[in-house]
């Protein structure tokens, strides 16, 4: 099988940026993390920074295909004891050669998650992997539940979704329950919101190296005991938004046609929403203004976007501006802002403009640093309810 050629591959391709292990004065393997948190041997980021950790999947199953499709019928060998007996041993045979690589590099085993979240053995490390349609009905049903469970424990969610049509999800509903790891197609590009978020969420934060420290009430801190009392959620937050004027904004041809902007808030379920200014025409080159933002003839001041935000640690603010192609039909994306909604700071704020690129990377459009989009935010708390234990 393909499968057994993979460690190899692994080992030539990556070589020293594969993770082996944390060593204490060079020698004996050590755990960076307590035993009794249920953490196993996790490395910390110093020790994990430039380097790839090896996670061995479990196939899910009606949507992963074999990694060598069957052949045609009429070409298929005639079975014989050999064939029919070969199949455990080429699985025997892969495992060996896994076990083989395990001594080599880190490799962590994967389990589809069991939604009775049963504990696990305290000397491994493993990760439970968890589709996101069964993550929307975990989130709805059993939400307080997985957040605790995530504390000690690791999942990656993933897209339903074959390899050959790809999609993405909401990003954000995993952040949510805990989840430290939701799997997000990049080559699907601009045309994919989740990949707006995504870079929201990673790419101005800790240095854009893809990784951020959960908040205080979703993870276990080292030295705290399951007893001990669990920090409080963030305060629920409203956000008003007004979008004064951008400039700087790139067009896809040589004169800027109608640009519509829009706002969204990619969070838990309950937080996501998504405004729009209708479009509007340029008053000068790679200038633009909207009349909803606007002071009135009267001088009254327009009514702002207004957002109701319950969990502020997992939502991420989505600007988009979207300009009307004559040719194609439909909008298309001209550029883009996306940040975390729990680092966003009150008062009159510039917001630059990026655009992706095949891959999905982000970078400032061609105008650079003078691309964006003046910004005016005020941010309120709204103290949770105090629920009776």
């Amino acid at each position: 099988a393909q499968s057994s050629l993979v460690p190899a591959a692994l080992s030539e391709g990556l070589g020293p940026r594969l993770f082996r292990g944390s060593r204490d004065e060079g020698t004996a393997l050590r755990a960076t993390a307590s035993a009794s948190m249920g953490l196993g041997n996790l490395p910390s980021p110093e020790e994990a920074r430039d380097h790839v950790i090896v996670v061995l999947a479990p196939a899910a199953k009606g949507w992963d295909p074999s990694l060598e499709p069957d052949a045609p019928p009429a070409l298929r060998p005639a079975p014989t004891s050999t064939t029919m007996s070969g199949g455990e041993g080429d699985r025997a045979d892969v495992l060996g050669v896994w076990q083989e690589a395990s001594k080599n590099f880190t490799i962590w085993t994967g389990a589809p998650l069991d939604s009775h979240f049963p504990n696990q053995l305290l000397d491994e490390v493993s990760v439970n992997f968890l589709p996101c349609d069964e993550l929307r009905a975990l989130e709805k049903g059993k939400n307080q539940q997985m957040l605790e469970y995530h504390r000690q424990y690791m999942t990656m969610a993933f897209p339903v979704a074959t390899r050959t049509a790809p999609a993405n999800f909401n990003l954000a509903t995993a952040w949510s329950c805990g989840v430290q790891m939701a799997a997000v197609g990049l080559t699907l590009g601009g045309d994919d919101g989740a990949v707006l978020a995504h870079t929201g969420r990673f790419y101005q934060d800790n240095g854009g190296c893809g990784y951020v420290l959960k908040p205080m009430h979703m993870r276990m801190e080292v030295g705290r005991q399951l007893t001990d009392a669990v920090p409080t959620p963030p305060d629920r937050l409203r956000l008003d938004l007004r979008l004064l004027a951008a400039r700087a904004v790139p067009c896809l041809g040589e004169a800027m046609g109608l640009v519509s902007v829009a706002v969204s808030i990619w969070g838990a379920p309950g937080d996501c929403s998504r405004q729009v200014y209708k479009p509007a025409r340029p008053p000068g080159p790679g200038l633009l203004a909207w009349p909803e933002a606007l002071p009135a003839e009267d001088g009254t001041t327009p009514k702002p976007m207004s957002f109701a935000i319950a969990a502020p640690n997992a939502a991420v603010l989505v600007l988009e501006l979207m300009e009307l192609d004559t040719t194609a039909g439909g909008a298309r994306r001209i550029a883009f802002f996306a940040a975390p909604v729990d680092g966003l700071r009150q008062g009159l704020r510039w917001a630059p403009l990026w655009s992706l690129s095949a891959t999905g990377e982000p970078r400032p459009t061609r105008f650079g640093p003078m691309s964006g989009v003046l910004v005016h935010a005020v941010i309120k708390t709204e103290p949770r309810m105090a629920i009776p234990r």
